[in-house]
């Protein structure tokens, strides 16, 4: 069942958003349940003592006086909570603001279908439809989930496939690999593919993960990175 909650204190919109899911999801055949949220601190008491209920939260960010964006941070503090989330908003001001949440998508009011629903397949298949980087390393064979990838990292002939904690060595070439990848790859060093999923920040010359690992950025094409990060986060 994929489970997802709506989040705007606007019922008319809430509503026009949850039909707009069900004119989606129900000519697929996916198994779903929406359920609406008018108010933020109810669907935070919800999600902080039950943390898997929902998969997916398409989340409002201007609430009367709450912030989505501060709603978000909160719910990504809790590391029991693996939560997909949709910003709405009609500001696009926000959108470098709330990268370091990670969001899946930023979607402006009136929400278009066609981003809506590319928002929406994209979760769906990364929960459901599992993705893997097959990796050789001697006689072993390793499997990493895209999302699970930090960094990729070339030293030689040496390929290092970082995880948040580990990372596992092997002979190859980066520009191969990363035509393997999904384009939250990006090749913004001779030397370093980046996940953009795990950057919190871009500064000069330089991605900080959220793990606290910097990540170089070539000077040469720096301001070709920062538009590629910015056309990421605001897609």
């Amino acid at each position: 069942m994929y489970n997802i909650a709506i989040c705007d204190d606007e019922p008319l919109f809430a509503d026009s958003l949850q039909q707009q899911l069900n004119n989606i999801l129900f000519p697929l055949e996916i198994e779903y349940q929406v359920t609406v949220f008018y108010n933020p601190q109810e669907l935070l008491t919800v999600l902080l003592e039950h943390p898997d209920t929902y998969h997916l939260l398409l989340l409002d960010i201007m609430m009367g006086e709450d912030n989505g964006i501060a709603i978000a941070k909160t719910l990504r503090e809790n590391h029991n909570i693996n939560l997909g989330i949709i910003f709405i908003t009609v500001n696009p001001g926000f959108a470098l603001d709330g990268y370091i949440i990670r969001p899946i998508q930023y979607l402006l009011k009136p929400v278009d279908y066609d981003k809506l629903k590319e928002a929406i397949l994209f979760d769906y298949h990364q929960r459901f439809v599992q993705k893997h980087l097959l990796i050789s390393s001697g006689s072993v064979v390793y499997s990493f989930s895209y999302n699970e990838i930090c960094y990729i990292e070339v030293i030689g002939h040496t390929l290092r496939i970082c995880k948040k904690e580990n990372a596992v060595e092997c002979i190859g070439v980066l520009s191969d690999l990363q035509s393997k990848l999904p384009d939250n790859f990006l090749r913004c060093h001779k030397s370093f593919l980046v996940n953009l999923d795990w950057v919190s920040d871009i500064r000069r010359y330089s991605f900080q993960l959220n793990n606290g690992k910097k990540i170089p950025i070539s000077k040469g094409r720096y301001n070709e990175i920062q538009q590629a990060f910015v056309a990421y986060a605001t897609r």
